[in-house]
């Protein structure tokens, strides 16, 4: 399974569409739930390969990880923004995909993500 916790509902939906059918669950606002608890949720309650996050729902993903030491973390980043990539790198993501990203980004990350 995968959790995508993004601002943008369509790039949400984009990239749970990548996945198989109910693989999926996409962080919602209008549940009133924290992003960070609606995350530590997700890895209690299900085997989750990879969280994909927006920027501005970045975090240090060390206490993610301690709950689900095999889960990959992929940061979703602003057109050329350097400084956030290299941060979420240092603080644990797996990969970064830098906006405008297409379905092949995706796609090449989640192979990445899968080994």
């Amino acid at each position: 399974m995968m959790a995508i916790l993004c601002k943008s509902e369509t790039l949400g939906q984009e990239i749970a569409r990548l996945s198989p059918p109910g693989a999926s669950r996409t962080f919602d606002r209008a549940d009133g739930v924290e992003p960070d608890a609606w995350l530590s949720d997700c890895l209690r309650s299900q085997t989750v390969s990879a969280v994909f996050f927006e920027s501005c729902f970045f975090t240090d993903t060390a206490p993610f990880r301690a709950l689900s030491p095999l889960t990959r973390f992929v940061a979703i980043t602003p057109p050329e923004d350097q400084d956030i990539a290299r941060e979420a790198m240092a603080r644990g993501a797996c990969a970064v995909l830098q906006k405008p990203i297409t379905s092949e980004d995706v796609r090449g990350v989640l192979t990445l993500v899968s080994v």
